[in-house]
């Protein structure tokens, strides 16, 4: 009589394992499906976004300046009291 020798060597994937592929498939679909299927509305938000990190970069850049600069914080002695925008502008640029 043959007797057939039993291994443990497994052909496949089990369950769980499949289940784990597919749950990872679709967090990945599920984040890039705006993307593909809403572009428009993607473009935009990502235009807003960009918009609104320029204005914080700006807004940092001014701070810096005004921060740093000794003529807008401590005026000359024959400050007027009144500043032109041009030369404001040219403390800030």
């Amino acid at each position: 009589m043959h007797h057939k020798k039993l291994t443990n060597k497994q052909i496949g994937y089990t369950v769980v394992e499949l289940l784990i592929v597919l749950v990872i498939l679709s967090l990945l679909f599920l984040m890039l499906t705006p993307v593909f299927f809403f572009p428009k509305k993607t473009n935009d938000i990502m235009k807003r976004l960009d918009v609104y990190h320029e204005s914080r970069k700006i807004n940092h850049a001014i701070n810096l300046r005004i921060k740093l600069s000794y003529d807008i914080n401590f005026p000359p002695s024959n400050w007027s009291g009144q500043v032109k925008m041009d030369t404001f502008l040219r403390y800030l640029f």
